[in-house]
Formats: C-alpha cells, structure tokens, sequence
C-alpha cells in the first residue's frame, strides 16, 4: 500500500537537499517501486512538459534527444507528477510538485553508465514555460 503521507518528506527533501541522490533513493524505496503508484491519479499528456524534460536532459547529458514512451501521471490532490521516460539511451524518471514549482529529473543510461540527476524549477513566464536547474 502507497504510503502518500510519506509525500510531506519527499517535499522537505528536496527543498532542503544537497545530495539528490538521496531524495531520488527515498523517492524510489517509498513510491517508485510500488506498482500501486501507477494505479493512482490521472495520465497527463503534457506537450509543454515534455519539452521541459528534454531540454534539462539536454543540458544534463550534452546531448539532443526526444522523449520517448512518456509515462507521466498527476495526482491533483497531492499536486504531484510523477513518471518515466525514454531519452535516447538514457532512462528517465522525474517528480514533479506544481505547488512548489519544483521537482527532480534523473537520467540513467542503458549501457551501464552513471546515473545524472538534478532538481529543477519550472516557473510559468509571458513567453511560456521555463525552468532552472538547482
């Protein structure tokens, strides 16, 4: 059983992280590898946030890619999004809570390779959306 009250932690975590393996780690041990997680919310087919993870992923990997297989799903009372991707040869996962206008994208390679993660701001501005990565 998904313990969504487990939320208020990840929240503090990754406001107040510097190491964001961590958060990524007590994201993945309370909800990620729980099937239930998939079961809850609604799917979001977001055009806008798409592009948002590919230009991080971009910036991350130095590489251009497209999302692929996009998985993303929004629990509206929990104002979460949450999901995985593909990124050319990289795996994604990213959570994402619209209230703090925060969130955590990771990127794994399928070859092995090391895992990047960053925590990112997305802010609405005139000309659209835009993010920082922090």
């Amino acid at each position: 059983m998904v313990d969504l009250g487990k939320l208020v932690d990840l929240r503090r975590l990754l406001v107040e992280a510097t190491d964001f393996f961590q958060v990524y780690a007590y994201f993945m041990d309370s909800f990620g590898e729980n099937q239930e997680m998939l079961t809850l919310g609604a799917e979001l087919d977001d055009p806008t946030f798409v592009a948002v993870l590919e230009k991080i992923g971009g910036q991350m990997l130095g590489n251009r890619a497209s999302i692929a297989q996009p998985l993303l799903l929004r629990l509206p009372e929990q104002k979460l999004i949450h999901g995985g991707f593909m990124f050319g040869r990289h795996f994604g996962c990213v959570f994402y809570f619209e209230d703090l206008e925060k969130g955590l994208a990771a990127f794994g390679s399928v070859d092995g390779g090391p895992s990047q993660i960053a925590r990112f701001s997305l802010t609405t501005l005139p000309t659209g959306k835009s993010f920082t990565l922090n």
